[in-house]
């Protein structure tokens, strides 16, 4: 596994001054989620192993990465404000924010996610 990470790394570094800061964080994330997958499989697997008496264990793997898999296929949904059932369902839960709206908070983390993602993409000073 080792090797296969090193060969892909060095791969990956002749084109790595040319990638955005984007590429990179995307690079990661799916990185990131196939460790989840990993992660969950021997989770869920080892509980369904112990529920069943049978090893559970493929079929979470096979699962969780075509589950996985697909949410990498699919475009993400990020709307510009927050639906109207989820704001009035936040709105009367007690929250981290008290005195704000839910819609005001989805706001600002969306302009500061987009704050973020412009500033990442800057060069270094």
């Amino acid at each position: 596994m080792l090797i296969a990470l090193a060969i892909d790394f060095v791969v990956d570094l002749f084109d790595l001054r040319q990638w955005s800061f984007w590429q990179i964080e995307q690079t990661a994330n799916r990185s990131l989620g196939r460790v989840a997958v990993v992660h969950l499989t021997l989770v869920f697997g080892m509980f369904g192993a112990a529920m069943t008496d049978v090893s559970a264990l493929f079929g979470v793997f096979v699962v969780l990465k075509t589950l996985y898999a697909l949410s990498m296929a699919l475009p993400q949904w990020e709307p510009a404000t927050a639906p109207e059932w989820l704001s009035r369902v936040m709105n009367r839960v007690p929250n981290v924010h008290p005195g704000q709206r839910f819609e005001d908070v989805w706001a600002k983390d969306r302009a500061d996610e987009a704050e973020r993602c412009e500033r990442n993409e800057q060069p270094a000073a």
